[in-house]
């Protein structure tokens, strides 16, 4: 006899209509899920998938001339919560340090933002690395208009939730822009310059003018490729803060963990304002 265990036969958003009725079915199936079989699905129905890079164009006839002749000048108390704040992203991916400049590289200085909030398990605060992208972005071509199609405003953001709605979960996406990848040939054009070293983003920057355009196309085309447009009846995005809703908290919980495992699936690192009930806001 054969001891070959059968790949399970797994549905997809496009095996529920796209109707109220089919995204209860949807969601009602994803629930069935324990912990395990729910990380087995999206493994499943994301298999092939790639998350979009933001790629960056300067205008016809422009190049990365851009090299800062005087750097921003940084106090030099901050430089221990800098060295940290570099250590992190360099551990996650998000930047690569540079020990050469040449003239593929556009030069951006780089200013500090001071967090009220300390690293965990230490006594330095958290610092903001920034980018004073501004010469760079008058040189980028302008993003595709389309991709406005992708922003929410608040008040579609509110209207899309359904009536009756009465419980309600933040979730946040940390470093969000950062996890959004650039495209190879763009990382060159986004290049920092602090206390005399060169750092290169791996990932998109908070200041670039296409940034918060894109991470909502980014974030969506993700959805799409999971849920379909089931997911537009589950939460609504604004930038990187996701609201989820539900006529009960219940409800809203199990929308919670399907995103939570969704999330962690494309390495977005995530937290929710709130798991209890008694906190939920009404």
């Amino acid at each position: 006899y054969s001891t070959t265990v059968s790949e399970p036969v797994w549905k997809g958003p496009a095996d529920f209509a796209p109707t109220a009725d089919g995204a209860c079915a949807f969601e009602q199936y994803l629930n069935a899920f324990d912990a395990n079989q729910l990380v087995m699905w999206f493994t499943h129905q994301l298999a092939s998938y790639v998350l979009p890079e933001l790629e960056l164009h300067l205008r016809p006839g422009v190049g990365p001339y851009a090299k800062p002749a005087h750097p921003y000048h940084t106090p030099s108390k901050l430089n221990e919560a800098i060295t940290y704040a570099i250590e992190h992203y360099i551990r996650e991916g998000y930047y690569e340090e540079l020990f050469h400049i040449d003239h593929r590289h556009w030069i951006t200085n780089a200013f500090v933002k001071m967090k009220d909030t300390f690293w965990a398990g230490t006594t330095i605060l958290k610092a903001r690395l920034l980018g004073d992208f501004r010469p760079l972005n008058f040189w980028l071509l302008p993003s595709p208009h389309h991709w406005a199609w992708a922003s929410p405003d608040q008040v579609s953001m509110m209207t899309s939730f359904p009536r009756g709605s009465a419980y309600f979960l933040t979730c946040d996406i940390a470093d969000a822009y950062h996890t959004c990848r650039l495209a190879e040939s763009s990382q060159n054009l986004v290049v920092i310059s602090i206390n005399g070293r060169y750092f290169k983003y791996k990932g998109g920057a908070q200041g670039l003018a296409p940034m918060a355009l894109f991470w909502n196309c980014h974030i969506q085309d993700a959805f799409y490729a999971a849920f379909g447009v089931h997911w537009r009846r589950w939460w609504a995005t604004f930038v990187d803060d996701i609201g989820i809703h539900g006529l009960t908290a219940a409800s809203a919980t199990a929308r919670a963990r399907i995103l939570s495992v969704m999330l962690t699936h494309i390495q977005k690192p995530h937290h929710f304002g709130s798991t209890k009930t008694d906190d939920w806001t009404m």
